[in-house]
């Protein structure tokens, strides 16, 4: 029951965040932040305060000057990483405060 007025969920999903492009940054940063706790584990998840994606750009504020120093250093893999599980090439930079 295919015919010219008939969507696919999906589509009508990624029409409506193409059209509000604000909404697609909110749900893009939402998805960030839930695999950022499974990706990165418990110990960093418990220091880190804050993670917010403005332009593609991942800012993660962690409580450890240890870890902020740990995680500056993989910020290339924290990246790659992130974007391989989401499937989608959604952050260009990490920056750590």
């Amino acid at each position: 029951m295919n015919n010219h007025n008939t969507f696919l969920l999906k589509e009508a999903f990624k029409d409506f965040l193409n059209t509000y492009p604000f909404i697609k940054d909110k749900v893009n940063e939402n998805r960030i932040t839930e695999v950022w706790g499974k990706l990165m584990g418990q110990m960093i998840l418990k220091h880190t305060d804050k993670l917010t994606v403005r332009n593609r750009v991942l800012s993660v504020e962690v409580n450890s000057a240890t870890l902020r120093n740990e995680l500056n250093y993989a910020k290339e893999k924290i990246r790659n990483t992130i974007n391989n599980e989401l499937g989608d090439n959604l952050i260009d930079e990490v920056r750590i405060r």
